[in-house]
């Protein structure tokens, strides 16, 4: 009772503990939630620990045939499942026609993993090709008003018809894609029969799953394997595939290689992880200094328990249990701002934060734990501080100007060490993004449609009707656009290394929209292919070379010689790579691009050349972005990374505010005497104010040269990754130092104003 006495009385005090602890723990609450769920994807499986994905340097994919050839060859191999990603095709049942995602997967695929059926037989619901299993949200979608969907008919894209013959929980956990449709994999020769024959093509669209016996070591074994596809297998033989790779299917969502799923970013996991570690240090520290600051109030009350015979560990136990009241009072608010936090959280980083659907037993017995720990930690030093002194002295009055504590001068600078580190390095990755998107990456991407082809026998009605259109200039087809491309390896003859090229085809009206930079021309009016100034120095060329060979004798004409551009991921640290674009007025294009016109609002473009495409394709389904936002995805992680140090910024420098009214409430009461002796021996008030503010700033000014040289290395380390790149500015440092010196000026004039403005005769007369 005398606790919440002592609180109620204290309403500033309480308000910044409880606030500052709240919203602290509602970030430790939501980035706890997001981190745990991200480091466990798919440990739910019974043998997650034995599951691996094949692949090579490139990717983790490989050819659908390998799998068997591989577990007839190594017995360490248990069982094998292939997964084939078909994305989205159009699902209709009952005259309900949506879209939906479809994975193609082996028969053994539930008998394999984890995943549970709602319905249906668990034993080999896809033993059958023309039997599928589908989502518990499909099912809801198509077949709501039918109690028992199984047996019903399902149609694919249009024409095949498929039996449902189970219901699965919807994917969760998983780096598998989000799928509707789970189907037999023999179906591949309806959607891409080359995926699965037995010439071993598209050796990278199946991510091929191996179940390895226990105690097996097949990663023994990875160089024997390279030895044995050497001897067969086409992207071996040819130099495109030189490793080969095992990744456990635990570490596959972080897989620094690229993956035919889900990827998960582990350096942004981290770096929240680590931020929410700071951010709850941070309100701990705010805590302990809070209550040291209240020690005037608290000791009397506790030199009297002492006094009337309570011992100090009773004492102890007592402030520590107080300390955990409070915390938990804290910790309830913070959950209760966390789920109003949620959905925006969720918005902002791309997640599926579910506190209340991640609560269970564990969960409850971590956050009281985490009360616990948080509530010792911030209770202990504060009631430790009290019971350094003599019960008689504390009533005498004089335990109000003994007490000294170094370790909170330590905290303070730390804290705005930290202060000062956040706001240089949101600065900086801020500006890093911002210079991304206005990178000159070598080729235009301004006001080009970038259109994706479904059908290639459509293409030809598409650009027809597109140029038709007076608001587009040209319209050109390729395979690929410049930030993507297919990785070929070439013996060019003549060279003893292997030259590896960024592989693209287009046509010419391609090279025209994309407006490269030409080094040089060759007015070749033949097919031949265009290289850029890396290419030419890896085989070999010079200005006067007008063709070259590989060493099977084929000969390539080339075009002309560009500048070099940015090719794959533009966030990336690349040297610039070998191009290879051949040049084919023929080719079955994957896409089309159109090159909107001067003064054409685009949104009106977008919805002019949508309605076109559809009355050429008989309402196919429009999929089209402009180049520049395309390209933009590649620094979407970055921007979400740059936005959440902003926010994590702000709420530091919140709570460090807190921390230093806390410790200026301290130093205030500490220096009371100091400041009265300086009066009466001729100090003006003025000098005093400025006294009693330089001796807190001087700290400020400690913190900001201990922070410059973190920065410096933190953010040197983090722009490396970055082919484009800023560089650190000293007014970076200047800015984030001059933040937070305004934010601790701010905060401790007002407490140095009631010190300057003191009575002498008050305090000396104690």
């Amino acid at each position: 009772m005398k606790f919440i006495k002592f609180l109620t009385n204290n309403k500033l005090y309480t308000f910044i503990n409880v606030i500052g602890l709240s919203i602290s723990l509602m970030f430790v609450i939501l980035i706890s939630n997001y981190a745990i769920k991200e480091y466990t994807l798919d440990s739910f499986h019974k043998d997650a620990d034995r599951i691996y994905a094949l692949g090579n340097e490139n990717i983790v994919g490989t050819a659908y045939r390998i799998g068997g050839i591989l577990q007839n060859r190594y017995p360490e191999i248990e069982k094998t499942c292939g997964v084939i990603d078909l994305w989205n095709r159009d699902i209709e049942a009952s005259k309900i026609k949506v879209q939906g995602n479809i994975i193609a997967v082996d028969s053994t695929f539930f008998n394999f993993f984890s995943f549970k059926l709602l319905t249906g037989s668990e034993n080999n619901p896809l033993a059958s090709k023309n039997k599928i299993v589908i989502s518990e949200r499909l099912s809801k979608k198509l077949f709501n008003n039918v109690s028992n969907p199984i047996g019903q008919f399902v149609t694919v894209a249009d024409s095949l018809p498929y039996i449902v013959s189970g219901i699965f929980n919807n994917f969760e956990n998983t780096v598998l894609p989000d799928a509707d449709i789970i189907m037999n994999i023999d179906n591949m020769t309806y959607f891409n029969e080359l995926a699965i024959s037995e010439s071993l093509g598209n050796a990278g669209s199946t991510t091929m799953f191996l179940k390895v016996s226990e105690k097996a070591d097949l990663f023994s074994k990875t160089d024997d394997m390279l030895e044995y596809f050497k001897t067969f297998f086409w992207t071996y033989q040819e130099n495109n595939s030189q490793e080969v790779t095992l990744t456990q299917m635990c570490d596959l969502y972080f897989s620094p290689i690229h993956t035919n799923f889900k990827r998960g970013d582990k350096d942004f996991t981290n770096l929240l992880f680590i931020v929410g570690i700071i951010i709850l240090v941070f309100s701990i520290f705010n805590y302990i200094n809070l209550t040291v600051a209240q020690t005037g109030f608290r000791a009397k009350e506790m030199a009297v328990n002492r006094l009337f015979g309570a011992s100090k560990q009773n004492v102890l136990m007592r402030m520590i249990f107080q300390s955990i009241l409070l915390c938990g009072a804290s910790f309830l608010i913070g959950f209760t701002l966390a789920i109003a936090a949620e959905p925006y959280i969720n918005n902002l980083i791309d997640a599926d934060i579910s506190i209340i659907g991640n609560l269970s037993a564990l969960w409850i017995g971590a956050y009281i734990a985490l009360v616990i720990i948080v509530g010792i930690l911030s209770g202990i030093i504060p009631a430790l501080t009290i019971l350094s002194f003599a019960p008689i002295n504390v009533l005498k009055g004089t335990f109000l100007f003994k007490s000294k504590m170094v370790y909170s001068k330590l905290f303070i600078i730390v804290q705005s060490t930290i202060t000062v580190v956040l706001i240089a390095c949101s600065i900086t990755m801020t500006m890093q993004v911002k210079h991304l998107i206005s990178a000159d990456l070598g080729y235009n991407k301004d006001r080009v449609l970038t259109i994706f082809v479904q059908n290639i026998e459509e293409a030809g009605a598409v650009r027809s009707k597109l140029e038709s259109m007076s608001i587009i200039e040209k319209v050109g087809y390729c395979l690929t656009i410049p930030r993507g491309g297919e990785i070929a390896r070439m013996a060019v003859e003549g060279i003893k290394d292997i030259v590896v090229f960024n592989y693209q085809t287009c046509d010419s009206n391609t090279v025209d929209i994309l407006d490269f930079k030409v080094v040089q021309d060759n007015h070749l009016t033949e097919s031949g292919v265009w290289l850029n100034e890396t290419a030419m120095k890896q085989i070999g060329a010079d200005k006067n070379t007008s063709s070259f060979s590989n060493q099977r004798g084929k000969q390539y004409k080339i075009k002309g010689v560009i500048k070099d551009y940015k090719t794959g991921d533009i966030t990336s640290q690349n040297l610039p790579q070998a191009l290879f674009m051949v040049i084919s007025e023929n080719i079955k294009p994957s896409i089309i691009l159109a090159k909107i016109s001067n003064g054409v609002d685009l949104q009106t473009a977008y919805l002019e050349i949508k309605k076109q495409f559809e009355n050429a394709t008989n309402n196919a389904e429009f999929e089209a972005e402009y180049m520049d936002k395309i390209i933009a995805e590649n620094y979407k992680d970055q921007d979400k990374t740059a936005t959440i140090m902003l926010i994590f910024t702000f709420i530091a420098i919140v709570i460090s505010s807190l921390g230093l009214f806390a410790m200026a409430i301290y130093f205030t009461k500490q220096r009371y005497r100091e400041v009265a002796v300086r009066k009466v021996f001729g100090s003006t008030r003025k000098q005093a104010l400025v006294n009693s503010i330089w001796k807190f700033m001087r700290m400020i000014i400690l913190a900001f040269v201990v922070a410059c040289p973190i920065v410096w290395v933190t953010m040197n380390d983090w722009l490396q990754h970055f082919s484009y790149r800023i560089n650190l500015s000293i007014w970076i440092f200047l800015v984030a130092g001059f933040s937070t010196a305004l934010i601790s000026f701010i905060t401790v004039y007002w407490q140095s104003k009631q010190v300057s403005n003191i009575d002498p005769i008050k305090i000396i007369g104690k």
